[in-house]
């Protein structure tokens, strides 16, 4: 099903959201990089920090509870962390790393084992007694969607794999995550304006969202041009090449593209809204890029700022923020330390 994009002003965050959960994350005893992804699980904040190779974790009220960073080259370490998720029914955290490699860990922080993966991914999430892996740099197309199974404790093997066109220029990304969990498994390849899912071990074509003048030429590809030459022409022209941070509920699918914003898709209406900007009501920041976000009943979305932006957004000088607390914690806090995360509950 082909869906238009229904261009929107700048809103306010009542129109999207009915409750919100602001946490600001000390800095006391780490100092986070850069998130790229949440889960939220009984009652904790799990962070992939792919700049610091961690996973921190907080709870609700933006305590920090631990960590998982294990860089290094024994068999219990890793080189690189790429990924994360939390299997809420053996009550584990398995982190994806390189060499490619499944680390497993209880609920106390503490290492259980480690499992060796059959093929290099980039992103991966679970299914069940399924682990879903997805690796939109990969040279061999037949690796792209990768479903693994575990039998009896055995090492972990592709129990099933889709292949996927090939994809050039493989250095042009968006921040995001192309590989989510909430409704369903849904992911999404560069230079596609598809969303596709991935359910009982095969990969269904859903929605292609029809950008207009903004959607990406076939031909561009087909040139061959030079990176830079691609990039610029992207740039120039307002090109979206691709869509992340996919995060779905019964009624809605909500998404981040190459452009800035937060899109909309409606599965009853079938239209999808662009919203260039979500201004927080209490305190005047503005939101576009979403952080992929899980939790059990697909809820929440969130937005993150670090502590630079902040201060540069909140006005003192506005008579009505004087005595804003967000506004005053904001201001007694320093460039350096880490960033607040702005939770948002879904109508």
């Amino acid at each position: 099903m082909s869906i238009p994009v229904v261009e929107h002003k700048p809103i306010d965050d009542s129109v999207l959201f009915d409750a919100k959960r602001i946490v600001f994350l000390s800095s006391d005893s780490c100092m986070i990089g850069s998130i790229s992804r949440i889960v939220l699980c009984d009652d904790r904040i799990y962070l992939l920090d792919t700049q610091t190779d961690a996973v921190w974790i907080y709870d609700m009220q933006g305590n920090h509870i631990g960590h998982i960073r294990a860089v290094g080259r024994a068999a219990n370490e890793y080189i690189n962390l790429m990924d994360f998720f939390v299997d809420r029914e053996s009550k584990q955290i398995i982190l994806y790393a390189d060499p490619s490699k499944f680390l497993f860990y209880d609920y106390n922080l503490k290492p259980t084992r480690v499992m060796k993966a059959p093929a290099l991914f980039y992103e991966t999430v679970n299914s069940g007694e399924q682990i879903v892996c997805f690796n939109a740099r990969t040279a061999d197309p037949e690796c792209c969607i990768s479903v693994l199974a575990e039998k009896n404790g055995d090492p972990l093997k592709i129990k099933t794999s889709v292949p996927l066109a090939q994809q050039d220029y493989s250095d042009v990304f968006v921040s995001g995550r192309q590989l989510t969990k909430s409704k369903r498994i849904n992911f999404s390849k560069r230079f596609d304006n598809s969303i596709y899912s991935v359910e009982n071990g095969s990969v269904t074509l859903r929605y292609t969202i029809d950008f207009g003048k903004a959607n990406l030429p076939d031909g561009l590809l087909q040139k061959k041009l030079q990176l830079q030459e691609f990039i610029d022409k992207v740039a120039s022209k307002g090109y979206i090449y691709s869509i992340v941070n996919l995060k779905e509920n019964d009624s809605h699918i909500y998404f981040n593209t190459s452009s800035p914003g937060l899109y909309r898709l409606s599965k009853t209406a079938f239209t999808v809204q662009h919203i260039p900007e979500i201004t927080d009501s209490e305190s005047g920041i503005r939101h576009s890029m979403m952080i992929a976000t899980e939790d059990k009943n697909n809820e929440w979305i969130c937005f993150c700022k670090n502590m630079m932006e902040l201060k540069n957004e909140v006005d003192l000088d506005k008579g009505q923020q004087k005595n804003n607390p967000f506004v005053q914690k904001v201001n007694s806090c320093n460039e350096s330390d880490n960033p607040v995360l702005f939770f948002y509950h879904l109508k």
